[in-house]
């Protein structure tokens, strides 16, 4: 990450993207957006997809509730869309562009030892 002024006197952050840190869609209609309704459902994603009978998909976290969802064929696509359980899971689908920005920030905590008491207080553990 890199820091630059801008013409105001404050400064911007920035990162430099390589080409191998870029995504290739070869058809937007094979890829979608999608956005859950609850964070942890994340983690079961691919095994819901399995239950449901969809094998041949690739799933990738974009930033707060968004995943990137891959499908073999936009009628593949089209039918996660149109199914019933994934409209409970996701709130939202939208078409792959390349002017997406997650504006939701998310804060990825790993609590090793011990735990947080029950508090009204904010507490992370270290």
């Amino acid at each position: 990450m890199g820091e630059k002024s801008s013409n105001h006197g404050s400064s911007m952050k920035y990162v430099d993207l390589e080409k191998d840190d870029l995504w290739v869609v070869a058809n937007s209609s094979w890829v979608l957006l999608a956005c859950v309704r609850d964070i942890k459902s994340i983690g079961s994603l691919y095994r819901l997809c399995l239950k449901e009978g969809f094998f041949d998909i690739d799933i990738t976290y974009v930033g707060g509730n968004w995943v990137w969802v891959g499908f073999s064929s936009s009628i593949v696509c089209g039918k996660f869309k149109q199914s019933e359980r994934f409209k409970e899971v996701f709130k939202e689908f939208k078409k792959v562009e390349n002017n997406f920005v997650e504006n939701e920030i998310l804060a990825w905590v790993d609590i090793e030892q011990g735990g947080c008491e029950k508090s009204t207080k904010p507490c992370v553990g270290v």
